[in-house]
């Protein structure tokens, strides 16, 4: 899901929101101490505080009206009174902004969860001549 919007979010950057809130509601399936994609935002969110308003338009604006009503919240497809110059529109700045924020957010959840479930390694632990891993409690394995 996350590769879908990382290659759609190119050019639909609708699409590419709705499937990276996707790829985070489903990694949250996997996280036993999580109750679904807002609770694992709020969990695995640390550089913003209140986050309720942008849950909000994630899951609802951007995932599901998407997914289920077929809506671009991005706005590809609408119409603007500056469409070849997006600098002249303050309100369409306002907008982008917004969806970058929620784009670093996601970002932030899923680096911060990967990073939890990296095995933590201590300073004792050491590589020996014939490419094993050994670490201080004695657990060895390959390279």
């Amino acid at each position: 899901l996350y590769q879908v919007a990382t290659v759609c979010g190119r050019f639909f950057p609708s699409v590419g929101l709705a499937y990276r809130v996707a790829a985070v509601e489903a990694i949250s399936k996997a996280d036993d101490q999580c109750k679904g994609f807002s609770d694992f935002m709020r969990r695995h969110v640390s550089s913003r505080k209140d986050i309720e308003e942008v849950l909000a338009y994630l899951y609802g604006a951007a995932r599901s009206a998407h997914f289920h009503g077929g809506e671009f919240p991005r706005g590809e497809f609408s119409r603007s009174p500056f469409m070849f110059d997006p600098l002249m529109d303050p309100e369409a700045m306002k907008r982008h902004a917004f969806h970058q924020m929620c784009y670093e957010l996601t970002r932030e959840a899923i680096v911060n969860w990967l990073s939890q479930m990296i095995p933590e390694t201590s300073e004792t632990d050491s590589d020996d001549s014939n490419g094993q891993i050994t670490t201080a409690n004695g657990i060895s394995g390959g390279t």
